[in-house]
């Protein structure tokens, strides 16, 4: 599917300056909670996950049901806050300490303008470049919408990334679709990946806890479960992340879709469990070097320079894509 360069009336999600939720000082998570009043609740997400405060326990490992299909229709869209994408085929999770069935709704990322920011969830405070959301719905509930609002009718893994010297070819495709959802509103197809394979190959070293969605309306309905293990991801994989925008094509001002993540939230009193696990925490598919530490220490340094670099750079980046859409039509 060919993703439309024209100014699409009806988006997908809420564009930055209209007066809604986003992520700057205007309408960013401080605001949030004078028009969501869930965002001010006891048990919102994400959290600081302290690994010394944590309770271990033989919680369980997760079934994984239709993660390595390969044959399913994946679409991606720039919702005006992420990059979601979904699936024709319904894949679910069970097990994993869920007391039934859980079925894939999407996936989605967070990250930041540089490598030492970008996830929701921390461990031990320390921050990761990006962070996936695969989100699932209560089986008994009927659908997403249904279980969104429901206490437990959500169970969300979080996967955190860490950067690493070489690409991760598991992210190839994905990665280069991103040059087709610039601008909030378009959507483009994928070529097919089995999901597991953005997965640790770990999954049973997880941490869990009960939680919130992380965007309004911030529903008390999440069971988190936040991987224990890594994911590599390069920093030539992250650029074309930082290259979409919040904005719609033909806007007045487009500005970079970067650091849309929430703070972390008090924890009040919950409880962070750890499933009991054979392995230590590790990054997988790529080994992260010194070298990509100091490819990071790059970026970021980077990042100090004005804004009329960064308005330079957003505005060579469209162009680029532009073009790129040309050929590939």
């Amino acid at each position: 599917m060919k993703s439309s360069l024209a100014l699409l009336v009806v988006l997908l999600g809420v564009a930055y300056g209209s007066g809604h939720w986003g992520y700057f000082s205007s309408n960013g998570p401080l605001t949030w909670p004078q028009n969501f009043a869930e965002c001010a609740g006891l048990a919102q997400s994400p959290i600081n996950i302290d690994t010394s405060a944590v309770t271990e326990e033989a919680i369980g490992a997760f079934t994984f049901t239709g993660y390595d299909d390969t044959t399913a229709t994946l679409t991606i869209t720039n919702n005006g806050h992420s990059a979601q994408l979904s699936s024709s085929a319904v894949p679910s999770i069970s097990g994993g300490g869920l007391d039934e069935t859980f079925h894939f709704a999407q996936l989605h990322f967070h990250w930041g303008t540089t490598s030492a920011e970008g996830s929701e969830h921390t461990v031990n405070s320390q921050a990761y470049p990006l962070e996936i959301h695969l989100v699932h719905w209560r089986e008994s509930l009927g659908n997403f919408s249904n279980a969104a609002s429901v206490s437990g009718g959500l169970a969300i893994i979080g996967v955190l990334l860490e950067v690493s010297a070489e690409d991760n070819p598991a992210f190839d495709g994905l990665v280069n679709s991103l040059d087709y959802i610039t601008f909030n509103g378009e959507t483009t197809t994928v070529p097919t990946f089995a999901l597991s394979s953005i997965l640790p190959s770990n999954t049973e070293c997880y941490y869990r806890y009960t939680g919130s969605l992380t965007t309004p309306t911030c529903y008390e309905s999440g069971i988190w479960t936040v991987m224990a293990n890594t994911v590599s991801i390069s920093e030539t994989q992250l650029s074309n992340f930082r290259a979409l925008y919040f904005n719609a094509m033909g806007e007045e001002v487009y500005e970079p879709m970067v650091n849309n993540y929430r703070p972390v939230q008090p924890l009040n009193g919950r409880t962070v469990k750890l499933n009991q696990c054979a392995a230590a925490a590790t990054v997988d598919a790529v080994a992260a070097t010194d070298a990509a530490a100091t490819e990071a220490d790059s970026t970021e340094a980077d990042s100090t320079e004005d804004s009329t670099a960064s308005t330079t750079t957003a505005s060579g980046n469209i162009f680029k894509r532009i073009f790129k859409r040309i050929f590939r039509q």
